[in-house]
């Protein structure tokens, strides 16, 4: 039978994780989360029995992909993370949770019994973590604390951490502190484990339900391939492709061995079972945890500046990962 489709505000943390409870226990709507103020269009009213989740990507053309999650994949991808953490524990929610690494967070929180704690209020990466680092000293001192962060927010925090005792006890306090979404450059690992800070740097998708490779390695039950130079993952953390989607399905998810793959856009090694992502295979860039297509951008310059004589590339950079370079 169809099941109902409920678009909600993930910027209202308690709306949102009673939405994802239900859904999760199949008593409930399917979930689209979405930015507050930003409500998606041409949504459905209903969808089909197998649905439980809809997330947009960060979005590499101007129509994000919407991928759709099984409640058996959501489960998967929480307990391969959760049995990595070794179960409950307190969350601070610092990403937006209408992106996969954010919604993440709530959905292991579920199955774990953890506690979250969304201490995003438009103010400083560092002004969010003091908050956080006082309420889970008061409401759950006993329990590991785990976040989830993209380089700039890790940037941020590491700068504060090394001119304020306050932030670095903050910061080093946490059990586990996955970072992800772009390349993570190794001197700000290192500087984060100068402050006893334990960095973990993940890889996965929203067609993955976020990191499943931790520190190049594979999580129990994923896969990790390379086929035409692209990266490929399998496993049961899988999405069930794209919402009302089905040719770039097709293309994007294939069956090879046996097994269902989600090959990527993004390109890499394995040596001595560790991945390294070496880049794209398109021109799209992953620049503060967004893809910008840097064709779309030389497109819109040529026709802005009404010239010939312009070129848009990437640029490397430590704290955004990659930028634009405009010549």
């Amino acid at each position: 039978m169809p099941r109902r489709l409920q678009v909600v505000d993930s910027d209202d943390y308690q709306s949102l994780r009673g939405a994802l409870e239900l859904a999760l226990l199949d008593d409930g709507p399917a979930v689209f989360p979405f930015a507050g103020g930003n409500k998606p269009d041409n949504i459905p009213a209903s969808v089909d029995s197998e649905v439980a989740l809809v997330v947009e990507t960060s979005g590499s053309t101007n129509r994000p992909k919407r991928v759709w999650h099984t409640v058996s994949s959501l489960r998967a991808a929480a307990e391969q993370v959760n049995a990595e953490l070794c179960g409950r524990g307190v969350w601070w929610q610092a990403l937006p949770a209408h992106y996969i690494a954010g919604v993440m967070v709530i959905v292991r929180a579920l199955y774990s019994g953890s506690v979250v704690l969304d201490q995003k209020s438009g103010e400083t990466p560092v002004e969010d973590l003091l908050r956080f680092a006082q309420h889970a000293g008061t409401e759950s001192p006993t329990l590991p604390r785990f976040t989830s962060l993209v380089p700039k927010q890790l940037a941020e925090l590491i700068d504060a951490a090394q001119n304020e005792s306050l932030v670095a006890e903050a910061l080093s306090g946490f059990s586990r502190v996955l970072v992800g979404g772009q390349r993570v450059p190794g001197k700000m690992i290192n500087a984060a484990r100068d402050l006893g800070v334990r960095v973990t740097r993940t890889y996965g998708a929203a067609e993955s339900a976020g990191g499943c490779v931790w520190d190049g390695r594979p999580l129990t039950g994923t896969d990790v391939d390379i086929r035409q130079k692209r990266i490929a993952l399998s496993g049961p953390m899988l999405a069930g492709g794209y919402f009302h989607d089905p040719q770039r399905t097709a293309q994007s998810f294939v069956t090879h061995g046996g097994k269902r793959w989600f090959v990527s856009d993004d390109t890499g090694t394995i040596r001595g079972g560790i991945l390294s992502v070496s880049g794209r295979a398109d021109r799209v860039i992953i620049s503060g945890g967004v893809k910008t297509n840097l064709d779309e951008v030389e497109s819109a310059l040529l026709a802005e500046y009404n010239t010939s004589g312009l070129a848009v590339l990437a640029v490397a950079d430590d704290i955004w990962g990659e930028a634009i370079g405009v010549v």
